[in-house]
């Protein structure tokens, strides 16, 4: 809390770095503070009380839910529960074109749009934000749908009203 108080204080961008995986990189930041939650990796589970409890710097390898007989076990979660939207969905599929010279920027941005609208016709209309390299509110409309992304907004604007976290993917209050 002290390093949020004083970045907040200091009027400086702040950063949170979940389980590393950002590749637009929206997860560090130059001249701010990066707030590191990659030690926070547990997940436990109360049996009885049939909760699991996993932190937020956990990574898909380390959580594995198993039963008491030995099954492994996935979680079923309604697909309006949570931010994260497509869980019915078989496979998740993304693209990344990679280039080093920027005086070809237009060119592969234009093939890899072009690829990724072509496989689109055939996907559910979901997407991992962690996966859209390009910021926008209206990407976000379409990944989160309207009921969940009001849901989102009210969130935003009770929990983080001044819009500290707001690299990412942001919501704005």
């Amino acid at each position: 809390m002290s390093a949020l108080r004083f970045a907040r204080d200091s009027h400086l961008t702040v950063a949170v770095r979940g389980g590393g995986h950002s590749y637009p990189g929206f997860s560090t930041c130059d001249d701010g503070v990066v707030i590191d939650l990659g030690a926070m990796r547990r997940a436990t589970v109360d049996a009885e009380a049939r909760i699991a409890t996993v932190e937020a710097g956990a990574l898909l390898s380390d959580v594995e839910l198993v039963s008491a007989d030995g099954r492994r076990v996935r979680a079923s979660i309604a697909d309006d529960a949570t931010a994260f939207s497509g869980r019915t969905a078989n496979w998740w599929l993304t693209t990344e074109a990679l280039w080093d010279d920027p005086d070809v920027d237009d060119e592969h941005f234009a093939w890899g749009r072009e690829s990724l609208n072509e496989l689109s016709r055939n996907a559910l209309t979901a997407n991992y934000v962690n996966d859209l390299g390009e910021p926008g509110e209206h990407n976000l409309h379409d990944i989160y749908g309207r009921a969940r992304y009001d849901r989102l907004v009210a969130i935003k604007r009770a929990w983080d009203p001044d819009n500290v976290f707001r690299l990412n993917q942001n919501i704005t209050p």
